[in-house]
């Protein structure tokens, strides 16, 4: 298969096998080169989905506790206590 692209390339082009062997050599490694970049460009992107979301399960935490904070102070607000902000405990 290798050697009728070879021939076909050296008739077409009217290249010396030399280049013609060279040029093949060429578009081989930029076909490698391109497939790493894409594997390496999909593995980076992945990385990256996956740190979003990791953070997003943070920031979820975060805000749970912050509402559930707010509701506590709210709580004794509604029943008449003083909450103490260094505490964090309705008096």
């Amino acid at each position: 298969m290798i050697s009728i692209i070879f021939t076909w390339f050296v008739r077409s082009t009217g290249l010396s096998a030399f280049w013609t062997e060279a040029v093949l050599i060429a578009i081989l490694v930029a076909g490698v080169i391109a497939g790493y970049e894409d594997w390496r460009h999909e593995v980076y992107e992945e990385g990256v989905r996956d740190t979003i979301a990791a953070i997003a399960r943070e920031d979820k935490k975060m805000v749970d506790r912050a509402i559930d904070a707010r509701s506590k102070w709210q709580q004794c607000e509604t029943d008449g206590g003083n909450w103490d902000e260094t505490t964090g405990r309705c008096h």
